[in-house]
């Protein structure tokens, strides 16, 4: 900006200098002449305005260059590509859709990991959201339902329901469980109070403590997911890899059977489950090797007996 100053500056002194030279020659030449007496009388005038002229144009080429400097500097060096947008608020649950979803441009440097471009919208079309997004806001496979259950790697039988449990190291059998393994569910039950002869029960039998007995309540369930891990139906290779390396999980969720759903809930809300890993020796030759099986173990249970109270008066 100084040069352009500085250059500026001496282009105005020089022409300043040429009409000063050219005005006295009008001076002397201008007696008999209106006009060149005119221009040697008002020179400054001119010269001023002229001055004035050049300004204003040095200064909007001046603002033009700094203008298309800044916005080199800030355009990002990537370039512009397409990527796909929400045409309107999306919330959970909303179709992914030519109605729902646009195309706009934005610096490569400036999109999302896992920005969906408009060469992968056959991949994400008629897909539920699950996070909600913005208009405007580019969309990510982060916020699409990446195809059903089945696709994610969770195979659940006609007929069975997927439930999560809450876990903890002690639950979870040290975190040994990992999808696909079988599990045992028990529930714990307190046992009758048998009342005495005559059907009188004594008050110290009331009052002795018993001890809780655990009842199975359903038996050799698949472990569908660890947490957020779910078993691979096609890489077991990359499944057995990250078995080998221990992963933190609070939930582990089971496929159960629809005639064992109620009770498995029933047992949540009775109190916390116990989870028994059954070993791989007891499974079906086709479980063990992780193949599809023609139709899966029927699972077995035992009924848990709940009583708020009795007729009685005791505990049950």
């Amino acid at each position: 900006m100084k040069t352009l100053a500085i250059k500026a500056h001496s282009a105005l002194l020089s022409f300043a200098y040429r009409i000063q030279t050219v005005s006295r020659r009008a001076a002397v030449l201008g007696k008999g002449n209106p006009f060149l007496g005119l221009l040697s009388q008002h020179w400054p005038l001119l010269l001023a305005g002229l001055a004035a002229i050049g300004a204003f144009f040095l200064t909007q080429s001046y603002a033009e260059t700094k203008v298309m400097q800044e916005r080199e500097r800030l355009l990002p060096k990537g370039g512009l590509i397409e990527v796909l947008v929400a045409a309107r608020d999306l919330g959970s649950g909303d179709i992914a859709s030519p109605q729902t979803v646009a195309v706009r441009r934005m610096p490569q440097d400036w999109s999302l990991p896992g920005a969906i471009t408009p060469l992968d919208f056959d991949s994400v079309n008629q897909r539920r959201v699950v996070r909600a997004i913005k208009a405007g806001h580019p969309i990510t496979v982060d916020h699409i339902r990446q195809g059903s259950a089945e696709q994610n790697g969770v195979r659940l039988e006609p007929g069975y329901r997927a439930i999560s449990i809450s876990v903890d190291e002690v639950s979870s059998v040290g975190g040994l469980i990992q999808p696909g393994d079988r599990v045992d569910l028990w529930g714990a039950a307190l046992p009758l109070i048998q009342p005495s002869e005559g059907g009188i029960s004594s008050l110290a039998a009331e009052r002795m403590p018993v001890a809780p007995r655990a009842r199975l309540v359903a038996e050799n369930l698949r472990v569908l997911a660890t947490g957020a891990r779910t078993e691979r139906i096609l890489d077991h290779a990359k499944e057995q890899r990250e078995a080998s390396s221990a992963v933190a999980y609070s939930t582990i969720t089971l496929a159960v059977p629809g005639s064992l759903a109620n009770l498995v809930l029933a047992g949540q809300l009775q109190g916390r489950l116990g989870i028994a890993l059954r070993a791989a020796e007891e499974l079906p030759r086709s479980a063990a090797v992780g193949r599809r099986e023609e139709k899966p173990a029927p699972a077995t249970y035992s009924p848990i007996e709940i009583l708020i109270g009795s007729t009685d008066g005791g505990l049950r």
